[in-house]
């Protein structure tokens, strides 16, 4: 009887303790992207470099990675594939603060409902920036991506109210480092 109340108790406190756990993505249990910057360069240089900005705040950079999973058009990648581009990618040693990052993260489901202007080219020779804000839902595994805003050879940008601010602040980011 004894026996079966123990096997009985350390059952329940694993199942308790497992139920508590929760994944939402493959590699860091709580990372989570939650925005991106990237460059692609002309032809025939092709730069790809940027940084994503996880739920922890933390910056992660890439310069031209060799293996890159690109999203299509739809800006769709599973949780495998992201964190394929993770692992190519470097922690900056920069962290955004708590408060302004939750300041930003909470405009991205506004971002999200709003449509984006049709990209024109510009004429431009230099390559594109884009800004991207990416949602991610655990039960299906899919980063869905948001075009904040497109500049360069191609320009474009969504429609929200919030789309300037949050462009302006990656932006300030990307100064940042280009600044070191």
């Amino acid at each position: 009887m004894r026996l079966l109340l123990k096997i009985v108790s350390v059952s329940l406190i694993a199942f308790l303790l497992h139920s508590g756990c929760k994944k939402t993505n493959s590699g860091n249990d709580d990372r989570v992207i939650l925005f991106q910057y990237e460059y692609l360069g002309p032809a025939p240089v092709n730069d790809h470099n940027g940084y994503f900005i996880d739920s922890d705040g933390n910056i992660l950079t890439y310069n031209t990675p060799p293996d890159w999973r690109f999203p299509g058009s739809d800006l769709v990648l599973t949780a495998d594939q992201m964190e394929e581009n993770i692992k190519q990618s470097t922690y900056s040693g920069i962290r955004v603060p708590e408060e302004e990052l939750a300041r930003y993260e909470k405009y991205i489901r506004f971002l999200t409902l709003s449509k984006v202007s049709a990209p024109r080219n510009t004429g431009s020779e230099k390559g594109t920036a884009r800004f991207i804000c990416y949602e991610f839902t655990p039960n299906t595994g899919i980063y869905s991506g948001t075009i904040i805003k497109t500049e360069g050879a191609v320009s474009s940008e969504n429609l929200n109210f919030y789309s300037k601010r949050i462009a302006s602040w990656l932006k300030d980011i990307h100064t940042s480092f280009s600044a070191e």
